[in-house]
């Protein structure tokens, strides 16, 4: 089932001297004009525009990741590239994507739900702070598969590892006074 008849190829892609195509970047200042002016050649073209290795067959864009909901995988102002996903049918469930929606630029793990309910179910890796929602294929404009992800704050795993060894201690000591 093919759900973006209408949308085989994105609006617009910029190429550079050889005819190569380029990677748009969409930093979060642009995300809410990129809404709007994702069809037009005039927006487009404002963009900053990249080659990256090993990106070439596709086509691809950068978008800044904003706010923390993908939090520990990805953090905010990381860059994510996805690639033009054509057929919405070939999303595959749990990875990442980007979606441009009528609210604006989101990226979540993706469940297809597609031909059974007519939508996709977004899910953050933050789940505590984030739940998850399903959004209708109407309110989709663009789909993106990440494909890479670059991470510019490195963070320690020793963090997260003590923040749950501290949660097992509690945990056995809220066992231990309730019995």
């Amino acid at each position: 089932m093919e759900v973006n008849e209408d949308n085989q190829l994105p609006k617009l892609v910029t190429v550079d001297t050889q005819g190569n195509e380029n990677i748009v970047m969409v930093p979060v200042s642009a995300q809410a004009g990129y809404i709007n002016g994702y069809g037009d050649q005039d927006f487009i073209s404002t963009l900053p525009t990249y080659r990256l290795p090993k990106l070439n067959n596709g086509t691809f864009r950068m978008f800044e990741v904003k706010g923390h909901s993908m939090f520990p995988t990805l953090h905010s102002g990381c860059i994510v590239v996805g690639e033009w996903e054509e057929d919405w049918s070939n999303i595959k469930d749990n990875q990442i994507y980007i979606l441009v929606t009528d609210e604006g630029v989101v990226v979540k793990r993706v469940l297809n739900r597609i031909e059974k309910y007519g939508n996709l179910y977004l899910k953050s890796d933050n789940r505590l702070e984030y739940p998850s929602y399903p959004i209708k294929t109407e309110e989709i404009k663009e789909v993106w598969k990440v494909s890479l992800a670059m991470v510019f704050n490195l963070l320690d795993p020793a963090t997260l590892v003590d923040r749950v060894n501290d949660l097992e201690a509690e945990l056995a000591m809220i066992k231990e006074r309730l019995s």
